[in-house]
């Protein structure tokens, strides 16, 4: 986790811009932002944890966010004043146990190992409530299989996850992310394909997706 950490510090001035600021970046976040606005909807924000926030992209969801990185934080807490925000260390949060309603983590299982992804796994299911929820995104083994090193390489199936983590949540459903290849498309057409995107992502098709962002329940 070091050099994970290490590598968001030493981006993280640059980080909103260079990822998110491009035509590619913006349709993974309207994506994103949608799943996250349809799964949240009623739930308080008080309660709610975006675990590995980075810049605060999208903490707006919540009121509490943690990420492993000082220099992500640090402008995350400049863009979201009046909210909390926590330093992962050693796979701990200063959260107390059975407090949040929801959990979500974008971006961040990717870059994790099976066993920090079962530790993740174990703290959020710490602090979360009974019938607490925990969304999170991977990468599909269907499209990316898992190759060496930490940085998005980390992918699973869905069969996968159950076996990981199904004895602590119940997965209830799942969404795709970026069913196009929308880094092939030439930038002038990508709006146009959003909407596709996110329909056949919620579709039988799903399955076939880059992505799947996953809301499983505590059991």
């Amino acid at each position: 986790m070091n050099e994970v950490k290490e590598y968001y510090n030493s981006i993280a001035t640059d980080y909103d811009h260079d990822r998110f600021a491009n035509s590619y970046g913006k349709f993974i976040d309207a994506e994103e932002r949608i799943i996250l606005h349809k799964l949240l909807n009623g739930i308080d924000k008080k309660f709610i944890l975006d675990y590995g926030c980075g810049t605060g992209r999208l903490t707006n969801f919540a009121t509490i966010g943690a990420d492993i990185s000082e220099a992500m934080l640090s402008i995350a807490k400049q863009k979201n004043p009046e909210k909390k925000f926590h330093l992962i260390q050693n796979n701990h949060i200063d959260i107390k146990e059975n407090s949040l309603s929801a959990v979500y983590s974008f971006h961040v299982i990717m870059h994790l190992t099976p066993a920090e992804f079962k530790q993740m796994a174990t703290l959020i299911h710490e602090k979360l409530t009974d019938n607490g929820l925990f969304i999170f995104d991977i990468l599909s083994k269907k499209r990316k299989p898992t190759k060496k090193g930490w940085h998005a390489n980390t992918s699973y199936s869905i069969n996968e996850i159950e076996k990981e983590i199904g004895h602590q949540f119940e997965i209830t459903t799942y969404n795709g992310i970026l069913f196009f290849p929308i880094h092939r498309i030439p930038t002038f057409f990508r709006n146009y394909f959003l909407w596709l995107d996110i329909f056949l992502c919620s579709s039988f098709l799903k399955r076939f997706s880059s992505y799947y962002c996953i809301l499983a329940k505590k059991k």
